[in-house]
């Protein structure tokens, strides 16, 4: 390192060739390869480059974005590397606590959806079953022997056995639906459009084929985004009709939900509620994105784009975005 100013100079140490004179900086072995690797990169292109580079300093190790460019003699050959570094050490350590907080949700919301699926296993094996089993050993008394008050009476005690079971099969469907386990995605989605429509909402709908080795934590994030999206337009919207593609292109899913209700209701400020931030949370933590649009008197529109993991181990692993922008590289 021939020249630096004063922050420069605090990545080497003085270099002490003849008698105590200093012609130069020599950074520490374990940044020089870094540093040569980019110098490498300049003199070889002739062209400047962008890096995120590390390097060693008296009060510890600093990222910095380095703008590296070829210095030039007069026959335009390159006699030096120069550079300009960012420091952006505080900025690559909040993107590494960022990272591990991610991390940390993305695994408290898989163990949210096992516990989902053991409590809705419970209940559906035990509670609703001994529900449904009252209900036929009374629906199964002989008539003919039971005084007519009985009669009545036992016929209101299954009306409300009925109703409960469908009661819990419902919330059942709503916190974990068995056919998302046991069938699919394609199925479980199939469920939630029969749910919209049993409330008087038509949906047009479009749904194309998932690749078979689609990761399950996937699964679950597209049906929950699906889910939200559609419990918005059951609740909120008042649109009697819905138009829902779900699709893979390329190496994302792509949801698409527009109805045509009241677009929001804008003397409300809940628009931006915890279930459209829970949709854009988990979107983000596989790494895509989902943006809500609300249109007054016309209707609202979600879309989705989720990269799709390879693999059950890169389910919840998404790299994250380097700190240099790929187009400015």
């Amino acid at each position: 390192m021939l020249l630096a100013n004063n922050r420069g100079a605090a990545l080497g140490e003085p270099v002490d060739e003849t008698g105590g004179s200093s012609s130069g900086l020599s950074s520490p072995p374990e940044s020089l390869e870094i540093l040569s690797v980019s110098d490498s990169r300049v003199i070889a292109t002739g062209q400047s480059q962008t890096f995120e580079e590390t390097a060693e300093t008296p009060d510890g190790r600093h990222a910095y974005v380095t703008v590296k460019f070829p210095i030039l003699d007069d026959h335009r050959k390159i006699i030096a590397v120069g550079g300009v570094s960012t420091d952006v050490t505080e900025l690559h350590n909040a993107r590494a606590d960022l990272e591990r907080k991610e991390h940390v949700l993305r695994n408290l919301i898989e163990i949210q959806e096992q516990e989902k699926q053991l409590l809705c296993g419970e209940f559906h094996d035990g509670l609703i079953q001994y529900a449904v089993g009252a209900k036929m050993m009374l629906e199964s008394l002989p008539r003919d022997v039971l005084p007519a008050a009985c009669g009545e009476m036992i016929d209101t005690v299954i009306g409300c056995l009925a109703r409960g079971i469908d009661d819990g099969r419902r919330v059942i469907r709503g916190i974990r639906p068995a056919e998302l386990d046991d069938l699919g995605l394609d199925a479980a989605i199939q469920t939630l459009i029969g749910d919209l429509e049993g409330a008087g909402i038509d949906v047009e709908a479009t749904i194309g084929p998932m690749p078979d080795n689609t990761p399950p934590a996937f699964q679950v994030t597209v049906y929950r985004i699906v889910q939200e999206a559609f419990s918005n337009v059951r609740r909120h919207s008042g649109s009697p009709r819905a138009c829902f593609e779900l699709r893979r292109v390329g190496d994302a899913v792509e949801i698409r939900l527009e109805d045509f209700g009241n677009g929001g209701d804008t003397k409300r400020d809940d628009r931006q509620g915890f279930g459209i931030t829970g949709m854009q949370e988990r979107a983000r933590l596989v790494g895509g994105e989902c943006r809500v649009e609300f249109r007054p008197g016309r209707g609202t529109m979600v879309t989705a784009r989720l990269p799709v993991p390879v693999g059950d181990d890169a389910a919840g692993d998404v790299a994250p975005p380097p700190l240099v922008p790929e187009e400015i590289r």
